[in-house]
């Protein structure tokens, strides 16, 4: 009979120890393995959800405002399916637009002939405006320029607003290839912010050429501006050439 105190005695009593562990180590390993599958998992979820939400602030132009101070504006995309039948052709840019409480928008365009940096034009322009709201607002600004039977148009929508009017004939709008096309917000760039001060060109569509026979610094096209209403003086001196920049924002 083996003694306690044997060698033979205590390996055996190792050997039971050990097996008694195994059940517990394998609990430990198992348990960890769930965590780091359960965290794999959550991490793609995670993933998904901040990719789905990155595309649907894309498609709706969702503004994310971290100064409540500024404007800010996003790009809304507008699909083929957007543009009514029965129109022959139609290019369109919509914008989703924040307003600082205080800030009295004016949308200004010019037409006909217009300048490649500054609201300078000579032809025609158009402007519309709203008060000024104690609360932030959130607008969606559309600009469209549609061929009828007659020739191209442009169409300007900005709440419960309208204004239109025809575009030169010489303003090759058939393709945007043939023109320069600026807009404040891109696929590439889909949302900017500004200060107050500011004025911001929202759209300028030009000709690569200056206007047969007229002022060699100006072009065929349509630009719209986006300016706070107390600016407007300022921002008409620049545009009629009496200055070279608004004194708000000379650099």
């Amino acid at each position: 009979m083996l003694s306690p105190t044997s060698p033979l005695h205590g390996d055996t009593t190792l050997q039971s120890r050990s097996r008694s562990r195994r059940p517990v180590t394998w609990l430990i390993v198992l348990g960890a393995a769930i965590g780091i599958a359960s965290s794999i998992h959550f991490n793609r979820q995670l993933f998904d959800l901040r990719r789905q939400r990155a595309r649907l602030i894309e498609e709706v132009g969702l503004l994310e405002v971290t100064d409540p101070k500024r404007v800010y504006i996003s790009r809304v995309p507008v699909g083929p399916d957007e543009i009514p039948p029965g129109v022959a052709a139609a290019h369109v840019w919509r914008y989703r637009i924040y307003l600082p409480a205080g800030y009295g928008p004016s949308f200004i365009t010019g037409r006909r002939a217009i300048a490649a940096d500054s609201p300078r034009s000579a032809g025609g322009r158009d402007s519309s405006w709203g008060g000024k709201e104690q609360d932030p607002v959130e607008t969606v600004l559309t600009i469209a320029l549609i061929k009828n039977e007659t020739g191209w148009i442009s169409s300007r929508i900005q709440g419960g607003s309208s204004s239109s009017s025809s575009l030169a004939d010489d303003l090759p709008l058939d393709s945007l290839d043939d023109l320069v096309v600026e807009s404040v917000v891109t696929a590439e760039t889909p949302s900017k912010s500004f200060s107050v001060d500011e004025p911001i060109c929202l759209l300028r569509l030009r000709g690569r050429e200056p206007v047969e026979g007229g002022d060699p610094t100006l072009y065929p096209g349509i630009v719209t501006y986006l300016v706070e209403s107390d600016r407007r003086d300022a921002f008409e001196q620049w545009a009629q050439g009496k200055i070279d920049r608004m004194p708000e924002v000379q650099k």
